[in-house]
C-alpha cells in the first residue's frame, strides 16, 4: 500500500510541474496572443456553479467538496491539516492552488477574481472513500455496483458525467482501483 501511495504524491507532483511548466508568459505559440492582455480581452476562467446543480460530491470531515465551487467557502471546515502549493494561474490571472489534507486527498483549484474554484480531487489512499462507499482498493466489479455503467470506459479507466463533474476511476492490471479522481467540466 506505501507504494501506491508514493506512485499517487509523484503523479501528483508532476501534474503540478507541468501545469506550471505549461504556463509561461511570453504567449501562446502560434496565436499571437500574450497572458499579459488586458483583463477585457483574456477568455472567461471557470466559473462557480449554482447551488442547485447535481454533480458528484465528496465528503471530507463532514463538508461537502464539489468541483466547480468556491473553495474559499469549505476552506476553513476541512481543518487546516494541509500542506499547500500555489502558482501562476496559466491565464494568467492569479494564483491556482493546490491543498493536500492528511496525505490522503489532493484538492486544486483556479482562480476566478475572489474565488479560488475546485476543478479537481483526487485520491491518494484507501483512507477516504466516495459517498458510494468506493475507495482505492476496491474492484472494477465493485465501482459498476455503485456507480452504474460508465459514460466511457477504456481498460484501465471508467469515467462518469453528471451535469459539471467527471468521476474518474483509474485501475491497475487486475482490476483495482489505484487512483480515483473528480474534475470539473468547464
Amino acid at each position: 500500500m506505501n507504494n501506491m501511495k508514493i506512485a499517487a504524491v509523484m503523479l501528483t507532483a508532476a501534474i503540478g510541474m507541468a501545469l506550471v511548466a505549461g504556463c509561461n508568459n511570453t504567449g501562446a505559440q502560434g496565436t499571437g496572443m500574450s497572458l499579459s492582455t488586458s483583463q477585457s480581452s483574456l477568455m472567461p476562467v471557470q466559473t462557480t456553479v449554482a447551488d442547485d446543480v447535481e454533480g458528484y460530491v465528496f465528503r471530507y470531515k463532514g463538508t461537502e467538496v464539489r468541483v466547480n465551487t468556491d473553495m474559499n467557502k469549505i476552506l476553513s471546515d476541512l481543518g487546516d491539516d494541509y500542506s499547500y502549493f500555489e502558482a501562476a494561474s496559466c491565464a494568467g490571472l492569479g494564483m491556482s492552488k493546490t491543498y493536500t489534507y492528511g496525505g490522503s486527498v489532493v484538492i486544486s483549484t483556479n482562480p476566478n477574481g475572489a474565488v479560488d474554484v475546485i476543478s479537481s480531487i483526487n485520491f491518494l489512499d484507501d483512507t477516504i472513500q466516495t459517498p458510494e462507499g468506493i475507495y482505492i482498493g476496491c474492484t472494477k466489479d465493485q465501482v459498476t455496483a455503485a456507480y452504474g455503467n460508465a459514460t466511457e470506459e477504456t481498460a484501465t479507466t471508467l469515467t462518469y458525467e453528471l451535469n459539471d463533474t467527471v468521476l474518474v476511476f483509474v485501475f491497475d492490471g487486475d482490476n483495482v482501483v489505484t487512483n480515483i479522481i473528480y474534475n470539473a467540466i468547464v
